[in-house]
């Protein structure tokens, strides 16, 4: 009785954190989700699917075909992108909220461990942030579930959903039709390699079931197979900026994610089950060695932590809220001489500490005040910078510009973008920054990053890039405000009062410390910042 009344305590108080979170949070778009959403707008207003508008340097700057994909439809539609994938991101929650409650057995728990997940304000943030790290999370815990179920169509599709959507998942083209068969009943290995195989293998409902767990296998290489035909590489063009950071192994970091990310998978052990878990167990240990050995740039409110704790949290909470399960302690001391303990209830109330637990340790009060007020900042930056070079030419050849941030300038210009740090040329990824890559791109405008008032930052290139400015006659002109330690610095031969205007606008906006602008700005309802 007493674990139940605490239950439903937790979940109302879970149910309250939920809408504070929603509101806070679902005005929170990353710069990071426009790199993929360009790809929908230049292949509909230019014809090319790249990053930028032309056939020059094409590259593959995403990492989730899915997103980049679906970024066609507002694009031609004539749809607000930011407000559209702010509906994808509420159906991917619906979807969590239907198949997960309908899988569960006692509802009540079901609903009581979604309702922790979801009060965590990284949940939150990830849902909102407009890239694929809540969708491919959900995609996977959910195949988890099916797989668990038998349901193998089902754990399929959710598995080339989730393959779709991060390289991560990739690894499961191999690892689905081997759990499959060493679980399924009508297509257990004995039986495959039995005296019966062949009538075993002329059973349509059998073939039907093995076919569907080679198709996110099938769709891997069409799609690599079509990207190295695109852009003359098979993987993304993160892969080559990564691979060289020669980032060594952190075993610290190692033992964070895995501390935080897997300790759920308990709950599915204690229920008796082994292979699955043992199968997900093996799978992240390689996800999160990976992870250790990269440089994770843009793992805000633990992102990476996150895609790891979040699909292992769903299946755990499944299991919790699954079959009755009761374990009996005998003791000979009084009044300790028998007790019960009922696993569900235990479980569940385990699976509301771990969410407190990855919350507490993954964010702290100044990075959620950072994160509520990033897009709004963003807007009066970066957006409208973009929306000024649009301004400036009525086609995507001139003027380039050099940016080192990839996304929404990018995106709003609608002009060739040089990205620096890489992400978006292959050019750079392959090359590096040279004053060759620069003269192909020709800029007539650069942006660096700085602190206002000092120095641009000493990465990516900047002293080959200050020596082609010199070279070429550019000269220092304002700074772009994103914030009062943070800016982009402005250079060119011939200055543009439409930029200048952006640096004069954005310096009223966001020259502001973070705690006064975050008192003025969170009594605005966050979906006015569901928009471009």
């Amino acid at each position: 009785m007493f674990q139940s009344r605490l239950i439903w305590g937790l979940a109302f108080f879970s149910g309250l954190l939920c809408l504070l979170s929603f509101y806070v949070f679902s005005r929170f778009t990353v710069d990071d989700a426009f790199i993929s959403w360009r790809y929908g707008r230049n292949l509909i207003e230019f014809g090319v699917w790249g990053y930028n508008p032309t056939d020059t340097d094409l590259t593959q700057a995403y990492t989730n075909p899915l997103y980049a994909f679906l970024s066609i439809l507002p694009a031609y539609f004539g749809i607000d992108t930011v407000l559209f994938f702010k509906g994808l991101s509420i159906a991917n929650l619906i979807l969590l909220i239907c198949v997960f409650m309908r899988s569960v057995e006692n509802k009540a728990l079901g609903f009581a461990a979604l309702l922790f997940l979801l009060a965590s304000p990284a949940t939150a943030i990830h849902l909102f942030s407009g890239l694929e790290t809540f969708a491919y999370s959900v995609f996977l815990g959910l195949a988890f579930i099916k797989l668990d179920r038998r349901e193998i169509v089902e754990a399929s599709v959710f598995v080339l959903l989730a393959v779709l959507s991060r390289p991560e998942a990739w690894l499961w083209t191999v690892l689905l039709p081997a759990v499959v068969l060493l679980t399924d009943q009508q297509l257990a290995v004995r039986k495959v390699f039995s005296s019966r195989s062949k009538a075993h293998f002329n059973n349509p409902d059998s073939l039907k079931r093995l076919s569907f767990t080679v198709l996110p296998g099938v769709f891997l290489a069409v799609m690599l197979a079509a990207h190295k035909a695109q852009f003359g590489y098979f993987l993304p063009n993160t892969f080559y900026i990564k691979s060289s950071s020669g980032t060594d192994f952190k075993m610290s970091v190692f033992i964070a994610i895995a501390l935080s990310g897997l300790t759920p998978l308990l709950i599915p052990f204690f229920s008796g089950r082994r292979l699955l878990p043992l199968v997900i167990l093996g799978y992240f240990a390689l996800v999160i060695y990976n992870y250790a050995s990269s440089d994770l740039q843009m793992n805000y409110a633990w992102r990476f932590q996150f895609q790891v704790f979040t699909p292992v949290y769903i299946y755990a909470a499944y299991v919790a809220a699954g079959k009755e399960l009761n374990f009996r302690i005998i003791s000979d001391q009084a009044p300790f001489s028998e007790r019960h303990i009922h696993f569900n209830s235990a479980s569940t109330l385990s699976l509301a500490f771990a969410v407190a637990v990855f919350t507490d340790v993954g964010l702290g009060g100044r990075e959620l005040r950072e994160l509520a007020t990033y897009y709004p900042r963003a807007l009066d930056s970066h957006a409208a910078l973009g929306k000024a070079i649009d301004t400036l030419s009525d086609t995507p050849k001139t003027p380039a510009f050099l940016l080192g941030d990839a996304g929404m300038t990018a995106f709003h210009s609608r002009q060739s973008a040089l990205d620096n740090v890489g992400l978006g040329s292959a050019l750079v990824a392959q090359q590096g920054v040279t004053k060759t890559v620069i003269d192909q791109y020709a800029p007539s405008m650069v942006f660096l990053h700085a602190v206002p008032d000092g120095e641009p930052w000493a990465s990516f290139g900047r002293d080959t890039i200050t020596e082609w400015m010199t070279e070429n006659g550019f000269k220092y002109v304002c700074d772009i405000y994103y914030h009062p330690d943070y800016s982009l610095r402005y250079y060119s031969a011939t200055a543009s009062t439409e930029i200048e205007a952006v640096c004069a606008s954005s310096r009223a906006a966001n020259d502001i410390d973070l705690g006064d602008y975050f008192e003025r700005d969170i009594t605005r309802p966050p979906w006015i910042y569901w928009r471009e």
